[in-house]
């Protein structure tokens, strides 16, 4: 997988460099690109959350996964087996 990316490309040319790379492939770019969005953009200060606020969000997310199935995409399951090897 190589993109030719520059640093002064527009978002709607690297969207359309991932678009023509696979499925598979697609994945782990987003998946690089947000780990170093995370790395880059989010201050480990602004992460941290009151307790009180946790135990909102710990109910908010037992009621979607009491509903919702919880279990990742065999696709993202793939891509995440394929990225493993790679790093």
């Amino acid at each position: 997988m190589v993109l030719n990316m520059s640093k002064s490309m527009t978002v709607s040319e690297i969207e359309h460099q991932i678009k023509n790379l696979p499925q598979a492939d697609q994945i782990i770019m987003l998946e690089r690109i947000v780990h170093n969005l995370k790395k880059t953009i989010v201050n480990p200060e602004i992460i941290r959350v009151p307790k009180a606020e946790c135990k909102g969000l710990t109910e908010q997310l037992n009621r979607i996964y009491s509903d919702e199935e919880s279990q990742l995409d065999c696709h993202f399951i793939n891509a995440q087996i394929k990225s493993i090897d790679r790093d």
